[in-house]
């Protein structure tokens, strides 16, 4: 018989079922990671300081003999910087990278932005991703992939080279390549029967919104 969820064994089953409700709703966080590295990626390349501190790219506008008047003009009107920041008072030497000959090379652009969906395709391929599965658990691996983007996006702010980049992309590839395996297993375990497939849904849910919200803003 059901029980009516008023004694004892109902509020404690009662509790315990929201419990695995927050459970699977926090894990699907693991989804927003991989929709932010999607996401922010594509601003950055075209990001000034980026060119200029990572790809340590010139700007060729200067190169073709601006005289400084010109450049102090480029530097206090306001700038259109797909960084979305103004470059009024910057140094001249990122006051304009419109050019086309100020941008990244196309191969290593590419190839900045695949080398996250390659760690994660090593990682989530069945032999690699099962023995995190078996050897971490559920709890483990996910705790660990959290840790590993972790790194990877510290190694990223504080890349000063394209080698650091492409490292810290790579971490962070391979950290959602565990997490989109093992959250939506965790969740199907953990979630109440009748809750299963829409508390599932939740990791795609969370994914394809953060990067709806970044190409929004784009």
């Amino acid at each position: 018989r059901r029980s009516s969820g008023t004694g004892p064994g109902g509020i404690s089953s009662l509790r315990g079922k929201w419990r695995a409700i927050f459970a699977a709703l926090l894990s699907s966080v693991g989804a927003l990671l991989c929709g932010l590295d999607i996401g922010y990626i594509a601003p950055i390349l075209e990001c000034a300081s980026f060119k200029r501190d990572v790809a340590h790219l010139e700007d060729r506008q200067f190169a073709h003999g601006w005289t400084d008047a010109v450049a102090a003009r480029a530097i206090d009107e306001p700038s259109s910087s797909p960084c979305g920041v103004s470059q009024r008072g910057v140094h001249r030497s990122i006051a304009d990278w419109g050019e086309p000959a100020s941008k990244i090379p196309s191969g290593s652009a590419g190839f900045m932005v695949a080398i996250f969906s390659l760690g994660a395709i090593c990682i989530s391929f069945p032999p690699v991703s099962n023995y995190f599965l078996d050897e971490w658990g559920r709890n483990g691996s996910i705790v660990l992939g959290s840790c590993i983007f972790l790194v990877g996006s510290l190694t990223q702010a504080r890349a000063n080279s394209e080698a650091q980049m492409l490292a810290g992309r790579l971490a962070a590839g391979c950290a959602i390549g565990l997490l989109s395996t093992v959250v939506p297993l965790y969740q199907s375990e953990v979630a109440p029967a009748e809750l299963r497939g829409g508390l599932t849904s939740t990791y795609q849910l969370m994914m394809a919104s953060h990067m709806r919200d970044h190409l929004q803003d784009n």
